[in-house]
């Protein structure tokens, strides 16, 4: 069982004081490989009005409030990545930064999977059992199961949504272990909510290059189906 700690994001943000009563934003939006993302929706509420701004081509924009405690939030209309979401309390006289991973929505994990299909041609039930033999070993991560959970423990950042939430639970993920060790094809078979579920997907983008399974001594493809248990207790 892996415990998981909280994520911490891609959205960067710096902050000043101006004329003593407002505060003047600096947002950075970054997708959670590192990419700064434009025309991403910022806002935060003022009051009971909604300040809001657009990001630029550098993933950046502005936003003034005149309070020390609020949220800031970032959605993608075109809905390439899952909104989100930090909440931010200012102290006298300190800059602040925080970090928002924007996580890829379904939309962008549909497209990811066309790609896969042109690089690596369309998944079918044969790669799942790729060895009708005895002489079949399994893809494995490079530093076996233990390196995995490492691996894991290290890199998967809880999602701030769910730890308000209580989410807890396992998300099975299936992909395909490439013949040069890449994953593809990377979905959840059984998931947990929108949150986990994306993130659980995000940390196997990032994984280091899989030895992949042999038949009779040779590379082939294989489908791999593992669960990933996200607990905050």
């Amino acid at each position: 069982m892996i415990r998981l700690i909280l994520f911490f994001c891609g959205l960067s943000i710096s902050l000043f004081s101006v004329a003593g009563k407002s505060f003047s934003v600096k947002v950075t939006v970054l997708s959670y490989d590192g990419m700064p993302l434009k025309n991403i929706s910022v806002k935060t509420q003022m009051g009971g009005k909604i300040v809001g701004n657009v990001t630029d081509l550098n993933g950046i924009c502005l936003l003034v409030t005149d309070q020390k405690s609020f949220s800031v939030s970032a959605s993608d209309e075109s809905e390439n990545y899952t909104s989100t979401s930090v909440y931010i309390q200012l102290k006298k006289a300190q800059n602040t930064n925080v970090r928002i991973v924007m996580y890829p929505g379904e939309k962008l994990n549909v497209e990811r999977i066309k790609l896969d299909d042109l690089n690596y041609g369309i998944v079918d039930s044969t790669v799942s059992n790729p060895c009708n033999d005895s002489v079949f070993v399994e893809a494995q991560f490079p530093e076996g199961r233990a390196g995995l959970m490492k691996f894991l423990t290290e890199n998967i950042r809880y999602p701030q949504v769910s730890v308000e939430n209580g989410d807890m639970g396992k998300v099975y993920l299936s992909f395909i272990v490439e013949l040069d060790g890449n994953l593809s094809h990377i979905t959840v078979v059984r998931g947990v909510t929108k949150e986990l579920d994306q993130e659980a997907k995000r940390v196997f983008l990032t994984t280091p290059k899989w030895i992949p399974a042999t038949c009779n001594g040779t590379s082939v493809r294989s489908k791999y189906t593992i669960p990933i248990n996200f607990n905050l207790q």
